[in-house]
């Protein structure tokens, strides 16, 4: 039976539908459907609301929220179509969660003709507690890793019209969604402008919605109360989110890391750079931002929560933060250490893609007036492909 699903796209991909809808219906009853609103879905629902009764220049420009509209409007359509009621706006979440879910799967086969890789890599990230919130809330997250990935779907198949409507959609959806444009851009260029000239065209068009917006706007967001209050000091690097993502390179990623343990701890520059590197933890350690002790937050995410309920003490998750920002810098070593072997040999292929959007995303992101465990995640399936991708020599498309 592992034979024939190894070999066989179909069956992996029923064999993931299956599970996909046992694993879902057990979410759905015990995470009620139909319980009160649940984090940010308060805002985010009102705001698919204000779309759904007014969807003006107006709102387009002060809507209360920090992300992009796409979203919004999507489930506003939704709520057009079907109703408002939350337990049918969540319904859109389950859709949207399956189709991203069935991208990747495909994106894992094409990648690696294993249909038995595709299936547990895409289990592995469905079952990421962030991912399970994303599937039946509703969040403008879930939305933002389906573009994305549509994106990267495009690209693998050299499509410039999926590629670059993924991406214009992602754009438009969160801002950060920048870090992927980036990477693909160098990517196109290191590949060739002549080969990739419709890629390359297709990028540029990409960002014109949300040069639109951002022109709209007057900024970087919508012009609101929430950006004066979240951008007062305008856009700073924070070290201590760059420290929180790669410590998540580790705690997100940790089957994958431990199957390439060789790969990524054998050798001794790498060791002996993370240890001396390591210690930058406890100039930037990881903690809520003062938005966040505002509102009386005092953690940057799930793991971080589950660490303070397995030992309340203060000292206990930031040593397990530093351990595990010490066992993540080797990954982000090897993939910064990847691009520049492939530049040197001109290796140009899908592993390079991957690896600059690794360090797009970590350039960009800690720029966010936020650091969040959530934030960390449309990172976390092309961190899957990459580490797979580990003990192949070279992939093209």
């Amino acid at each position: 039976m592992l034979k024939n699903l190894k070999d066989n796209y179909r069956l992996s991909l029923i064999y993931f539908l299956i599970v996909f809808v046992i694993f879902e219906s057990i979410v759905i009853i015990v995470g009620d459907l139909g319980r009160e609103p649940w984090g940010d879905e308060h805002h985010f629902v009102e705001t698919v609301k204000q779309f759904g009764t007014d969807f003006s220049i107006e709102t387009l420009s002060h809507y209360n929220e920090m992300s992009g509209p796409l979203p919004f409007i999507i489930y506003s359509l939704w709520g057009r179509a079907f109703g408002f009621e939350l337990l049918i706006l969540r319904l859109l979440s389950i859709l949207i969660a399956l189709v991203s879910y069935t991208i990747f799967h495909r994106l894992l086969y094409f990648t690696f003709k294993n249909g038995l890789a595709a299936l547990f890599a895409t289990l592995f990230l469905m079952i990421q507690p962030y991912m399970i919130g994303f599937s039946i809330f509703v969040f403008t997250d879930g939305i933002t890793i389906l573009f994305v990935l549509s994106a990267l779907y495009g690209l693998y198949k050299n499509n410039m019209h999926i590629y670059g409507l993924g991406m214009m959609a992602a754009l438009v959806s969160r801002q950060f969604a920048m870090f992927f444009l980036i990477a693909s851009a160098i990517y196109f260029i290191l590949k060739g402008i002549s080969d990739s000239k419709n890629m390359l065209m297709a990028s540029g068009l990409a960002v014109v919605p949300l040069a639109g917006l951002i022109f709209l706007w007057s900024g970087l967001s919508p012009d609101n109360a929430w950006r004066v209050m979240y951008l007062e000091n305008g856009f700073t690097f924070h070290f201590n989110y760059l420290v929180l993502y790669v410590c998540l390179m580790f705690v997100y990623l940790f089957p994958f890391v431990i199957w390439n343990w060789k790969k990524i701890y054998y050798k001794k520059f790498t060791v002996i750079a993370s240890v001396i590197l390591s210690f930058m933890y406890w100039f930037f350690p990881v903690g809520p931002s003062k938005y966040d002790l505002a509102n009386n937050t005092q953690t940057v995410g799930l793991f971080n929560k589950l660490l303070v309920w397995v030992n309340p003490a203060e000292c206990f998750d930031q040593v397990v933060f530093y351990i595990c920002f010490m066992l993540g810098l080797p990954v982000l070593i090897t993939i910064v250490s990847s691009i520049w072997s492939q530049v040197k040999q001109n290796n140009v292929d899908i592993a390079l893609l991957l690896d600059l959007s690794v360090v797009s995303f970590l350039v960009i992101l800690p720029f966010s007036y936020l650091g969040w465990e959530k934030y960390f995640v449309p990172l976390v399936p092309i961190l899957i492909l990459r580490l797979l991708l580990l003990n192949r020599r070279s992939v093209k498309y």
